[in-house]
């Protein structure tokens, strides 16, 4: 590489989006050296684009003074005087890709961005690790756009690219042996802040001993085996390593088998199964004071088997500080004698898309805690009749202990009417099929949220009077929102707090504007929030009011974020208004925090590493090497077993 120039040499290194084995669905360009600036059109970004670890250099180490590659100290670069409060501003704005290719420039700009003190990566949200053989054969196809993939080769990759990392939410490890897990959790250092991490095996190892060495005191655990099996009939666990600091522990599809016991520092425990066989999960929960249980799939009640609700209602009567119960998905079919013996001290309960939940079974678990209980929360499917009734039933006892309802709605069958040029065509013989809405109901709704709706009945009735108490409406990719539910929102909910409008194709600038209007003029001091992430832009309603002489009385300011993503940029608009006199407030804007969240994926090939130190791998590589052209590898595992057996005394004999 000497004898070539430092331009040539730059264009070398220049990085590829794709190749041919990539996941790239666009054509590569004639020139392999050639790199385009604009982001993919959204349909070649179909699948994530890999990265080549070479071809990015993550941040090596500074090279010798005397390299040619690298300016002198010596002020003769124009960068020599450019301060570092400027350039930490620049960094701002880069993605991972350019502030790697920066740092390759000069030692300066390298010791900058590599210092995690000043100028680490914000904002990211999750790096996933993904063993070679579980991406190419499980993820590939499944995984999301946002997310930046990069391919490595060694732990050495991993290092590098953690050098512009200093605090992650979440780790996620995809893996089908536990040596990759020890191989790259090795690779990552005590610099990088770690919140919570997600372990996701392929097969039955189980790789906690690794992840409570390296991170002993992680505080959120997630585990989830993945396959047809284990997502059926979960994966057994007898142990779990004694992390100390551990208070949120999320169990997917594991069997608890004796003499499993849970960390006793835990106050947060989700639990999922759909087969549950073993009745040692229940026993393990006595002794854990929990201040939240979730259960997810469990059958808990049904064809007459009502030990598991007896269990587990005997268990949390004795946990002192659970405040929250959650069920999801769940089999909830007991009578009230399986429930009522025990008193509870429950705050809060949460049903959630569950099964053959009984009028019976709602009543007894709010009066069990009468004297605590503070909310309700119910998800049922629109089409259910029976839920739904049940859940405007019990709102006259919630209104009678003073306990308020967070009501949740979802549409399911909808595929007919999916296309928007599809209009919804009532039946003419049930011309009113909505029953009454009792009024407690509004006066015990705190939070409401509706997806996938399709008419617009129940939501007429419902903000067609005044709910005093609704502090939190939602909508997702709800037909039945329109803008006339919008102006009864604005005039009947004064207590709203927030208001999120997403995808919801019948919502337009016109309802949003005149939503606004009447927040502003109305008299209250209530601030609310408005996430309007919709079709169009909410500069037109800053334009619109900032004419209006019945607005003069509100600051009014407008303004613009862009979020460096990882392969784009997004921008975001907000909206402000605050009354010079009052507290009135209203915030509109068309992002989340979602959207300046960074997304990694680190396909990683660290097959040659798992196998180094290991004897008898070094065997079989020795082995495959010196027969890999003569013989199948039956030939070759039949050969390795036998070798082994003649190596043992007096146990061949009883191969």
């Amino acid at each position: 590489m000497d004898d070539i120039s430092r331009s040539e040499r730059l264009l070398v290194e220049r990085l590829k989006l794709g190749e041919e084995q990539a996941t790239h669905t666009g054509k590569l360009p004639d020139d392999k050296y050639s790199c385009s600036t604009n982001p993919p059109s959204s349909s070649e970004m179909r699948r994530p684009v890999i990265l080549e670890a070479d071809r990015l250099s993550f941040s090596p180490e500074p090279r010798d003074s005397l390299d040619p590659w690298y300016p002198p100290l010596d002020g003769s670069s124009p960068f020599h005087e450019f301060p570092n409060d400027g350039f930490l501003k620049i960094l701002e704005y880069l993605t991972l890709v350019e502030r790697t290719k920066l740092s390759r420039t000069c030692r300066r700009f390298y010791g900058i961005i590599t210092d995690k003190k000043v100028a680490a990566m914000r904002d990211i949200t999750v790096i996933n690790l993904f063993q070679r053989r579980v991406w190419e054969r499980s993820v590939r196809n499944n995984t999301t756009n946002r997310m930046t993939m990069f391919d490595l080769d060694s732990s050495a990759d991993i290092r590098s690219f953690l050098k512009h990392v200093k605090k992650v939410d979440c780790l996620k490890i995809w893996y089908h042996d536990s040596a990759f897990v020890d191989t790259a959790l090795d690779a990552i250092d005590e610099s990088v802040i770690i919140r919570s991490i997600d372990i996701y095996p392929y097969n039955d190892q189980v790789a906690t001993d690794k992840v409570a060495e390296v991170f002993p005191k992680i505080l959120t655990l997630t585990m989830r085996p993945h396959g047809q099996t284990f997502f059926w009939k979960g994966l057994g666990i007898h142990s779990l390593p004694n992390f100390s600091n551990l208070t949120t522990l999320m169990l997917d599809s594991f069997e608890v088998l004796p003499p499993f016991a849970f960390p006793p520092s835990i106050k947060t425990l989700d639990f999922a199964h759909r087969k549950l066989e073993d009745m040692h999960f229940f026993d393990a929960l006595d002794g854990l004071d929990l201040e939240m249980l979730s259960l997810s799939h469990i059958r808990l009640g049904r064809r007459g088997n009502f030990a598991p609700m007896e269990k587990l209602v005997s268990a949390i009567s004795k946990m002192k500080r659970l405040e929250g119960l959650m069920f999801k998905f769940c089999h909830l079919d007991v009578p009230m004698w399986v429930l009522n013996f025990n008193k509870l001290r429950l705050r809060h309960i949460h049903f959630d898309l569950c099964y053959d939940v009984d009028y019976s079974v709602m009543e007894t678990f709010v009066r069990l805690s009468q004297k605590t209980m503070k909310s309700v929360s119910v998800n049922v499917l629109f089409d259910d009749d029976s839920q739904f009734h049940n859940t405007l039933n019990i709102t006259p006892l919630l209104k009678q202990l003073g306990v308020t309802l967070s009501f949740s709605l979802m549409q399911k069958d909808i595929p007919q009417h999916n296309n928007k040029n599809v209009e919804f065509v009532p039946d003419q013989n049930n011309p009113n099929p909505m029953p009454a809405i009792p009024s407690e109901l509004r006066e015990v709704l705190s939070r409401f949220e509706a997806s996938y709706l399709i008419k617009d009945d129940f939501l007429r009735i419902l903000f067609s009077k005044v709910c005093n108490n609704l502090q939190e409406c939602k909508f997702v990719a709800t037909k039945a929102l329109n803008d006339d539910i919008m102006e009864f929102i604005s005039v009947n909910c004064p207590n709203l707090r927030k208001l999120t409008v997403i995808s919801c194709e019948e919502t337009t600038e016109e309802g949003l504007l005149a939503f606004a209007q009447n927040i502003l003029l109305r008299r209250t001091s209530a601030p609310l929030k408005i996430m309007y992430k919709n079709n169009g832009s909410i500069v037109r309603v800053y334009g619109e009011l900032y004419l209006r002489d019945d607005i003069k009385d509100f600051v009014v300011q407008y303004q613009t974020k862009t979020f460096p993503g990882n392969l784009s940029f997004t921008t975001g608009e907000t909206l402000f208004y605050k009354h010079r006199d009052d507290d009135r407030t209203i915030i509109i804007k068309n992002h989340t925090p979602n959207d300046s969240s960074l997304l990694f994926g680190l396909v990683i090939d660290l097959e040659t590493e798992m196998l180094e130190g290991d004897p008898e791998a070094d065997k079989i590589t020795k082995v495959v090497e010196e027969n890999s052209e003569q013989m199948s590898l039956f030939d070759l595992t039949k050969n390795l077993v036998l070798d082994d057996l003649d190596e043992r005394p007096g146990e061949g004999d009883h191969a």
